[in-house]
């Protein structure tokens, strides 16, 4: 029998054994982890989905900071995996979220358009609900007013159709990315505009990004918004609108990680 380097065979079994930790961590459930596993994951999967979400455009380096930012919020969905509270239980969410993904996720590529964007801001917007109405008149999935509706070329009378309103959205999304860019802290800003209106953001929030620092101000200005001084709609609900979108994402392209059964909720709608 012809001998084994030793060199040879120690780096193999290094190899092997590094390849067990890194599935081990990977199967590691976000309940489990420590809070600096927390963050790391968080950190991990948001660069992840960012650079999905722009096709590797100048995506969001998700640091620290951003981490720290979005966790509250992806605590408050997993307190909601298998386990009923005032809100619905997230799985039954995600399993609703499913049956629709496949239009909204056709829909946004049809536009050149990531379907995560689709996904995640129906998901924050309505969890999915099929035809709720806010105080303000907006309806549907998407939560679109009329006359949103009719700007992009829809019918008032189709706000809660699924594939006319997914038409609209991504037709708005398509403007606000031209009008702030498709890189991380564009898609990002287009995020918030979907939310707050593409002037307030343009008044308010773009004339803080200071160039070459425009991700850490973007974050700093999401994490502490009253500190800078923005109105109170940003500081009260559109800041927290980010937060929430990216936590939904992380969330939903990760159910295993939360104890929730099913595909990434992308899955869904792939071709």
């Amino acid at each position: 029998m012809r001998k084994i380097n030793c060199t040879a065979l120690c780096f193999l079994l290094l190899a092997v054994f590094s390849v067990a930790l890194q599935a081990q961590a990977q199967e590691k459930k976000y309940g489990d982890m420590t809070d600096a596993e927390r963050l790391t994951f968080i950190q991990q999967q948001g660069a992840r989905l960012s650079r999905e979400m722009t096709n590797g455009n100048q995506p969001l380096v998700f640091g620290a900071d951003a981490a720290r930012s979005v966790k509250p919020f992806i605590e408050a969905y997993a307190a909601r995996a298998g386990v009923q509270t005032r809100r619905e239980e997230l799985g039954a969410v995600l399993n609703r979220a499913r049956t629709h993904a496949p239009v909204i996720s056709a829909t946004y590529r049809e536009q050149n358009l990531s379907p995560l964007l689709g996904l995640y801001t129906a998901f924050i917007e309505s969890e999915y609900q099929d035809c709720p109405t806010s105080p303000y008149g907006a309806k549907g999935v998407f939560q679109i007013i009329p006359k949103t509706m009719q700007r992009y070329g829809g019918d008032p009378a189709q706000l809660c159709d699924l594939k006319a309103s997914a038409e609209v959205a991504a037709r708005y999304h398509t403007k606000l990315l031209r009008d702030f860019g498709a890189n991380g802290v564009g898609l990002s800003l287009a995020v918030l505009s979907y939310n707050q209106g593409e002037g307030k953001v343009k008044g308010e929030v773009s004339p803080r990004l200071n160039a070459g620092r425009e991700e850490g101000d973007f974050w700093s200005l999401m994490s502490n918004p009253r500190a800078a001084k923005l109105s109170d709609s940003l500081v009260q609900e559109g800041s927290k609108y980010v937060l929430m979108f990216y936590a939904a994402a992380i969330v939903g392209e990760n159910p295993q990680a939360f104890s929730l059964a099913g595909d990434p909720l992308s899955a869904s709608g792939a071709n």
